[in-house]
């Protein structure tokens, strides 16, 4: 909710994921990621300040459920876009925040794209996300590789690949590499204009399963408010 007066800085926020980590939104393959991993309810106030047409900074201030716990929390984010030349696309972005019970956490993200035909409709994603938290020892590191494709204006399709990897050996399984997953997205708008569903069957290689084959999927709901 962008607050009235404010010239569009001051932000109210109720949501249960991080927007710039994650969320579909409504532009189809251009946004079909959902890689977050904090799903409670946050309440916040955010001040928007934009630098530059392609860099901007965010500061909030509120509170959420965390690890079974109330807190109060405090954000400072940073994002940028970079043309590197030719049809790629980068966009760097690191989210510090600091919980009243948890402490820090800072999660850097690199995302570089690039549309893959002259209708650009369909979409190569690089995704890595670098995550650091107090209590845990070293980082993990995130990797996600995709394709993206808006086949109609209702109707969104994506192919990923996800990786995950931990700078210092975690101890239950001894290893650095967690395990892969590799997924397909489906998404269609049915119904009315702001009626989303999205349908995911995956498969993955964990290390907790000595990357032993297992089967899973997702079924999706969203809907918008406001502009769609």
């Amino acid at each position: 909710m962008v607050l009235p007066q404010a010239e569009k800085r001051l932000r109210l926020l109720l949501s249960t994921e991080d927007a710039d980590v994650s969320g579909s939104g409504s532009g189809g393959a251009r946004g079909l990621d959902l890689s977050g991993d904090d799903q409670n309810v946050a309440f916040a106030l955010r001040f928007v300040r934009s630098l530059s047409d392609k860099l901007q900074l965010k500061f909030d201030v509120g509170a959420r459920m965390r690890e079974r716990k109330a807190q109060v929390f405090g954000r400072i984010s940073a994002s940028n876009s970079v043309s590197l030349g030719g049809l790629w696309e980068q966009q760097i972005s690191n989210n510090f925040y600091l919980y009243s019970a948890s402490g820090y956490q800072n999660r850097f993200k690199l995302d570089i794209r690039r549309p893959m035909n002259d209708a650009a409709n369909v979409f190569f994603r690089s995704s890595t996300t670098l995550e650091g938290r107090k209590g845990i020892g070293g980082a993990t590191i995130n990797e996600t590789l995709g394709l993206y494709a808006d086949i109609s204006a209702r109707t969104a399709v994506a192919l990923e690949g996800l990786y995950t990897f931990v700078t210092s050996k975690n101890d239950e399984f001894n290893t650095h590499f967690l395990g892969s997953e590799y997924r397909i997205r489906f998404r269609q708008n049915i119904w009315r204009p702001w009626f989303y569903y999205e349908v995911w069957p995956t498969v993955s290689f964990p290390a907790s399963t000595d990357y032993q084959r297992e089967y899973g999927g997702l079924l999706r709901v969203e809907v918008l408010f406001g502009q769609y």
